[in-house]
């Protein structure tokens, strides 16, 4: 049922979330511009989405993202960007200005050339390289709305031959300065899902798109903003993508009044293409900055407490599939440290009489022996159950480690309880078991060989250490399954100093204890 409810949520999203989008009208670009609201813009302080819909990018009402107040007359200075894969001989854009009702003001009275205010600057701006960044300047002195005197609302429209273009709602006072713009207030320490997907692809093709995506925001750090991000895709050759990054603070404050804080980085790599991440408003946008006709289709992300998200509005997030994948130099040093410990304390053992000590306890007593097989098989269980149990140990850099772990777990764990298993029959001397036809033969090559696995299975522990301390989701129960393996290693080289030292001294067989085994019962003889 929840991989039915996944699907449904992804379909609704990519047939009724998905806007299609060419041109967008500038919040502000490099600390210029009018930061003023955007109709069709995600927040007050962000730029506007990319659309085809008409003058206004939508049917949105005057004032739906708040208006700015500017002086009768005012000087323009605006941006407006296409975005890559439109270039054309034929692109240009042109400034619309009208005063109404605000009911009176939507992006229609914009239609078929009319309002159009025919300045230099305003009228016939070259757009023929299809541009993102910088974005094209269109600006003029606005004539003057005669015999005001009280404030009139009005509406301002960038668009191009299309009318392809977006609009500032502004209200117009004969008097009284521009207002002071509010200050943005971004939440940090928050995941961001996407809420909306805007399709930047000429009239006939498709741009692909993000399926499941998180954008974990970090807490701030002099003016640098950790974030750790993610998502599935349908995009050919990048089914999944995981990157982190940082975002700049950026604080401003323009002749306008208008001031706040966004945090961006224009150059996050996703797949072969390079894209924009400004976080304003508590709204972060994704906007490609290649000239290149798009190959993924830009986004809008809303902070997953916010109304955008509510009732599964917003693509499912990436980390709930598991939480995610970091690199810990810190950790992989400290596991470094403590195995070199375990390898020195092995071979203090193997250089003194301990290790003899160790091999003669476990010879004479195959019931101790059997116990202490328990235990390493044990710990290796536990490593692999916990590990295996945790969120994200499939998701980017994890997997590789997370199996190779998972994998040596299930194989100590199968090893050991099978030697256990062994040593059990010869302790309880079940001739009924130790009987049966062949299994003398296997017994006593398993018990003759064990030494040698046992070192075998220590390398691979030693291994599976490093690698998932250094490569894990940090989850309790990942840094639980680490120790455990930890442990297990230990045990594995505790169980090996004696054949080893047998091996480098010559003054024991290193399967003394298995010839042991196998003669000192009868029914383990071949």
């Amino acid at each position: 049922m929840r991989a039915a409810a996944y699907i449904v949520n992804v379909l609704f999203f990519v047939v009724v979330g998905t806007v299609r989008g060419h041109v967008k009208l500038r919040y502000s670009y490099d600390n210029a511009g009018p930061n003023w609201p955007i109709r069709n813009a995600p927040s007050a302080q962000a730029d506007g989405a990319f659309s085809t819909s008409g003058p206004c990018g939508g049917n949105a009402a005057w004032g739906a993202n708040g208006f700015a107040t500017i002086s009768n007359g005012a000087t323009l200075d605006l941006r407006i960007s296409y975005n890559g894969g439109h270039q054309s001989n034929n692109n240009a854009f042109h400034l619309a200005f009208h005063c109404d009702d605000e009911a009176n003001l939507g992006q229609d009275i914009f239609r078929s050339g009319a309002h159009t205010v025919n300045k230099a600057g305003c009228t016939a701006i070259a757009a023929t390289d299809s541009r993102v960044n910088p974005p094209y300047t269109v600006g003029c002195e606005l004539d003057r709305v005669q015999d005001l005197s009280s404030e009139v609302s009005c509406t301002i429209s960038v668009m191009d031959q299309r009318e392809w273009g977006g609009c500032y709602d502004v209200r117009i006072t004969p008097d009284t300065p521009p207002a002071a713009g509010a200050g943005s207030d971004s939440k940090l320490n928050q995941m961001y899902l996407v809420s909306d997907t805007v399709t930047t692809t000429p009239s006939g093709t498709e741009c692909c798109s993000f399926q499941t995506a998180s954008i974990d925001v970090g807490s701030e750090s002099g003016t640098q903003v950790s974030v750790s991000a993610g998502g599935t895709t349908n995009c050919a050759g990048l089914s999944e993508w995981a990157s982190t990054f940082t975002l700049t603070k950026d604080e401003f404050s323009y002749t306008n009044g208008a001031s706040g804080t966004r945090y961006y980085n224009d150059a996050v790599t996703v797949g072969n293409e390079s894209f924009g991440f400004n976080l304003i408003n508590s709204v972060l946008t994704q906007t490609n900055q290649g000239t290149a006709q798009p190959v993924m289709c830009d986004h809008v992300f809303s902070a997953s407490d916010s109304s955008a998200c509510a009732g599964d509005l917003c693509l499912p997030s990436f980390f709930a599939l598991g939480e995610p994948c970091s690199s810990n130099d810190g950790a992989l040093g400290g596991t470094i440290v403590a195995i070199l410990a375990v390898l020195v304390f092995g071979g203090a053992l193997v250089a003194t009489g301990f290790s003899e000590m160790i091999d003669s306890k476990l010879e004479q007593s195959p019931l101790l022996h059997a116990a202490f097989r328990f235990l390493q098989g044990f710990l290796a269980l536990i490593a692999f159950a916990a590990y295996a149990s945790s969120d994200g140990t499939d998701v980017g850099s994890c997997a590789d480690p997370s199996a190779f772990l998972i994998a040596t777990g299930v194989l100590i764990w199968l090893y050991t309880w099978t030697v256990m298993f062994v040593h059990l029959v010869e302790a309880c001397g079940c001739a009924s078991i130790s009987g049966v036809a062949g299994y003398g033969a296997c017994s006593g090559v398993l018990i003759r060989f064990a030494w040698a696995i046992d070192l075998f299975f220590c390398l691979f522990a030693l291994i599976a250490c490093c690698a998932a301390a250094y490569q894990n989701p940090e989850t309790e129960e990942t840094k639980g399954a680490v120790a455990a393996m930890f442990f297990c290693l230990i045990f594995l080289v505790i169980g090996v100093v004696g054949p080893v030292r047998g091996a480098i001294f010559g003054d024991s067989k290193p399967s003394s204890s298995a010839a042991k085994s196998t003669t000192s019962h009868g029914a383990f003889q071949a």
